[in-house]
């Protein structure tokens, strides 16, 4: 019986000390929802990607500040920091295209078809 009391007084003590947030929101750019965004808390495996509407959502056990991280290609990542809280802190989010990669050069090309086999093996 005693141990059964021990049980629920942990159990009821961990609940306490860890309070339950919900982090929900919306990624655009200029106004665009933006699909596949890296949503996380830094520092843990904690977090989601947008969907086709740059929805996200997820659910952190943590206490105190905590960094949430939005992170696409092709766009300057952002930091925001944020009080763990019970209930729910909704984020809109608006990420500005990485200059450094609008003058990226992509370059592509074919193969000839090679006659000798033995060649490819050289």
């Amino acid at each position: 019986m005693k141990y059964i009391i021990l049980c629920a007084v942990f159990t009821l003590l961990n609940q306490v000390s860890f309070s339950q947030t919900t982090i929900k929101g919306k990624v655009t750019s200029d106004g665009v929802p933006l699909e596949m965004v890296s949503v996380f808390v830094k520092g843990t495996k904690v977090g989601a990607a947008t969907d086709e509407n740059g929805l996200f959502s997820f659910e952190v056990t943590t206490n105190g500040e905590m960094v949430v991280v939005f992170s696409s290609v092709g766009y300057l990542s952002q930091r925001k920091i944020l009080e763990a809280s019970e209930g729910v802190i909704s984020l809109e989010i608006d990420l500005k295209e990485d200059p450094a990669l609008l003058n990226e050069v992509v370059v592509s090309g074919t193969m000839k078809p090679v006659k000798n086999w033995i060649v490819l093996f050289l």
